[in-house]
């Protein structure tokens, strides 16, 4: 994977990307809200980055080509003049984030004349990509890996202050039923545990929803996400020769 800079509306996005066969087709990966506080919670952390990241390892160990997309202000070397510390905490999900996100992406794949995308986030990552798809170009996928989809709720369940800045996917309205869709739930996580996304669950197809008995927040998604994407891809691409319904 090489890196590169995108250029979204008001940000600038480190990403890394590699271009592999088929190349009409791209995996966006979007990852976790990283180290946003510091202390215990006491204190904001001066730069969120993520420590482990996550959907970065499930990039390198996908086939196909792929671009892991950086959100807002994360992998910086120095703090941006644009940045301010509620880009990773009480605005985190802001309509501000979702629309540059959409925009960098949007860039590469027009550049690369790409013409199907999955869309894959992990935890808060996945609050991000389900706020994106209805509206990144030829967006026909969507996989949430223990996805935070409701955060007004997960806040209240680990007693957090609200992310009065964000968007919640849950308030939204659903995704259409014609959009493949993958969640993916670890029954052991206590980050995002299953009672923190029931009102969004709730409105998803039950054959929609995977989950993991041995799974937890971190582990074991890298581990069995080759296997994992290997089921995804099969079922995406059935749905892609499937004729179109008015």
């Amino acid at each position: 994977m090489q890196p590169l800079v995108l250029q979204g509306t008001s940000f600038r996005h480190h990403a890394f990307f590699a271009i592999r066969e088929p190349s009409e087709s791209l995996i966006v990966f979007i990852d976790g809200d990283g180290s946003p506080w510091i202390d215990g919670g006491r204190r904001v952390a001066a730069d969120p980055t993520a420590r482990a990241p996550l959907a970065l390892k499930m990039a390198a160990v996908t086939p196909g080509s792929v671009l892991y997309l950086g959100r807002p202000c994360y992998l910086e070397p120095t703090e941006p003049p644009e940045c301010s510390q509620n880009l990773w905490t009480a605005d985190r999900y802001s309509q501000t984030v979702v629309e540059s996100m959409t925009a960098a992406a949007t860039s590469f794949i027009t550049q690369h004349h790409i013409r199907h995308v999955l869309l894959v986030g992990y935890s808060g990552g996945a609050t991000i990509a389900a706020l994106m798809v209805r509206s990144l170009p030829h967006a026909d996928g969507f996989v949430s890996v223990a996805g935070n989809l409701d955060p007004d709720r997960w806040a209240q369940l680990h007693g957090y202050l609200p992310l009065v800045g964000s968007l919640n996917p849950a308030l939204q309205p659903a995704l259409p039923t014609n959009l493949p869709q993958w969640y993916l739930i670890g029954q052991r996580d206590t980050n995002v545990p299953p009672a923190a996304t029931v009102r969004y669950i709730e409105r998803v197809a039950p054959d929609r929803v995977r989950s993991y008995p041995r799974f937890d927040h971190s582990c074991c998604w890298v581990a069995e996400w080759p296997a994992i994407y290997a089921r995804v891809a099969a079922e995406l691409t059935t749905s892609r020769a499937a004729p179109a319904t008015l």
